[in-house]
C-alpha cells in the first residue's frame, strides 16, 4: 500500500526541489534555515519534504558541515548514506534495548518491529 503523502509536505517538497536545482551541480549546499526561510516551513516539515524527493529518486544529500545539495559524485551519496546507515544502527540499538526492557518490566513481549533494513 503506498504510503499516504500530506498535500502541504509535497508542495514544500516541489519548492524545496525548484529551489535545490537552481545550485544543481554545485558543491555549495543551502543551509536548513535557509531553505526554510525560503519556503515559510518549519525545519520538521522541511526534513520530511526532503525524504519525500528521496523516496522520488532525487540524490538530496544532507552535509556533514550543515545544509542540504544535490550530489555531485558517487562519493557524496556514499558519505551521506553512511551517515544514514550510522543513525539507523544507533536507533535499531536503542529499539532492541527498550523491547528487552519493556518484556522484563510488564512480563510479555513488545512486538518486535522488523525493520527491513539491509546492510
Amino acid at each position: 500500500m503506498p504510503e499516504q503523502v500530506d498535500p502541504q509536505v509535497r508542495e514544500i517538497a516541489d519548492e524545496a526541489l525548484s529551489i535545490l536545482d537552481e545550485w544543481r551541480g554545485s558543491s555549495q549546499s543551502l543551509s536548513r534555515e535557509s531553505l526554510c526561510a525560503r519556503i515559510g516551513c518549519d525545519d520538521r516539515t522541511l526534513r520530511e519534504a526532503l525524504r519525500l524527493l528521496r523516496l522520488d529518486g532525487y540524490l538530496v544529500i544532507a552535509v556533514p558541515s550543515g545544509g542540504y545539495r544535490f550530489a555531485t559524485c558517487h562519493e557524496d551519496v556514499q558519505g551521506y548514506l553512511r551517515q544514514m546507515k550510522s543513525r539507523i544502527k544507533k536507533q535499531s540499538a536503542v529499539v532492541t534495548v527498550m523491547e528487552h526492557r519493556a518484556k522484563q518490566e510488564f512480563g510479555e513481549p513488545v512486538e518486535q518491529l522488523s525493520m527491513g533494513l539491509g546492510s
